[in-house]
């Protein structure tokens, strides 16, 4: 059976939009960890830690949005464990960094020196 040239081209400019949205949103978050980790410490000299730690996650995050969200499209044939345990490993990585920055800043709130 042969698909609609229409539903083919509708296919193809979908997923056109979610890997270009996707680069841009991955992008963002790569650029702003990057600018977290290298002048966020300069900025907030009191908060240098939470700044790479937060730098490092968003990058990460970064490459996380990118791999789900684009990289799967891109490339579909890909080695399936290879892609499992990299989106597995980075998912875990900005979990914990998250749950760190979480616990970090409820310690600080707690403490009143926001």
């Amino acid at each position: 059976m042969q698909r609609g040239g229409s539903i083919d081209m509708a296919r193809g400019v979908s997923v056109l939009l979610l890997v270009l949205t996707a680069t841009l949103w991955a992008s963002v978050l790569g650029v702003l960890g990057l600018w977290l980790i290298f002048e966020g410490p300069t900025v907030w000299p009191a908060a240098a830690w939470l700044c790479v730690v937060g730098g490092v996650v968003a990058a990460l995050a970064g490459g996380l949005v990118f791999a789900c969200f684009a990289a799967d499209r891109i490339a579909p044939g890909a080695w399936k464990p290879a892609v499992w345990a990299a989106e597995l490993s980075a998912s875990v990585m900005v979990f914990l960094g998250v749950s760190w920055l979480v616990l970090v800043g409820a310690w600080v709130v707690g403490r009143g020196l926001s």
